[in-house]
């Protein structure tokens, strides 16, 4: 996904709503952690998941070779209300 001033010109959209979201360091193949971390938060305030996740890579391996180096945040639609 890319962020550009003319939505015509993005690859894809993250449609408005209500999101939990977090980060973690590491590949994709960490990526179970942070998924662990915020099914932990939407459950412990009764929020109800309404569609599917979004995975996003802000430091890939282009921006850093060490897994360390590299940052994922994950986003999934929740209901705003508990």
């Amino acid at each position: 996904m890319i962020y550009v001033n003319q939505p015509k010109y993005a690859n894809s959209a993250i449609p408005a709503g209500y999101y939990a979201e977090a980060c973690g360091n590491g590949g994709l193949e960490d990526a179970d952690t942070i998924y662990r971390r915020l099914f932990q938060f939407i459950e412990e305030n009764n929020y109800q998941i309404r569609g599917n996740s979004c995975e996003e890579r802000l430091i890939d391996e282009v921006g850093s070779s060490e897994k360390e180096g590299q940052i994922l945040r994950v986003r999934i639609p929740v209901s705003n209300l508990p």
